[in-house]
């Protein structure tokens, strides 16, 4: 799974493309026999005026083909960043099939439901 970062109006630290990547990897690295190209993409819409202005663009390519491309737009890069990959991430689940395993006696909500012997 290669990983591509690209940025317009916006600085790309060091620092920034380790959170990135580490954030990518997190996310996806459970469907890394599937996807063969990471591109992340982040804009910043409207220059220094501010405002939720901030765009990052998750794309995956997959294997043997197909694509998931998401977007968010947020007023900070890095919540677009979190909010992008967590669709491309659902996304993707939703694609392959996999849902959450739900554990007898406990309710997805996350309340305890005591089941009846």
């Amino acid at each position: 799974m290669k990983t591509e970062i690209r940025a317009r109006r916006i600085p790309l630290t060091e620092a920034f493309r380790h959170q990135v990547e580490t954030r990518v990897f997190a996310a996806f690295g459970r469907f890394a026999h599937t996807i063969g190209r990471v591109s992340v993409r982040f804009a910043d819409l409207n220059g220094p005026r501010g405002g939720v202005d901030k765009r990052c663009q998750v794309a995956l390519d997959l294997r043997p083909g197909g694509r998931v491309l998401v977007e968010a737009d947020a007023e900070r890069i890095d919540i677009a960043l979190s909010e992008a990959v967590a669709r491309a991430s659902a996304v993707l689940a939703r694609q392959l099939g996999r849902t959450t395993k739900v554990i007898r006696g406990v309710r997805p909500g996350g309340a305890f439901e005591p089941s009846v012997a």
